[in-house]
């Protein structure tokens, strides 16, 4: 797992406005625009916790069943609670182009270490360009559901 330190957290509880369709990578800005839209009009207050859910076994960069979610504060507003899970957890440093390497050592880590997959794997896009940061500068926060074999 070259540069990943991968750690056992739960992940944190998220009310989400959440889409989810069949999508590729570079369609995820039209699902994010179409969940910003609904900010105003519903007055909800983003938490700037965005991320991406994979529900596909094998996930395919044309097209694959995703689910796309925006943090906000309200629990009684929000299409989706995510409740905390535990999960294999790391950071990707980076753009997303290799993000790819970020899950591999995930899955890596959680056959050597005794541990299943127990659900959706998802990203909390941390930081990128919408902090004004450069590509190298930008986190993710990847997550796989676990369960002790």
């Amino acid at each position: 797992q070259k540069g990943y330190t991968i750690e056992i957290k739960n992940s944190p509880e998220m009310n989400v406005l959440a889409v989810r369709a069949k999508m590729g990578v570079n369609e995820f800005g039209n699902y994010y625009g179409a969940l910003f839209e609904r900010v105003p009009k519903e007055q909800v207050t983003p938490t700037r916790l965005n991320g991406a859910r994979y529900y596909d076994e094998e996930f395919n960069h044309e097209s694959s069943d995703i689910q796309v979610f925006m943090g906000i504060k309200e629990k009684d507003k929000a299409d989706v609670v995510m409740e905390p899970c535990k999960c294999a957890m790391t950071i990707h440093h980076g753009g997303y182009s290799t993000l790819s390497e970020a899950y591999g050592a995930i899955a890596t880590w959680i056959v050597e270490n005794g541990y299943e997959i127990a659900g959706a794997p998802f990203d909390l896009y941390k930081k990128n360009q919408f902090d004004s940061l450069s590509l190298e500068d930008w986190e993710t926060e990847v997550y796989f559901p676990v369960r002790k074999k």
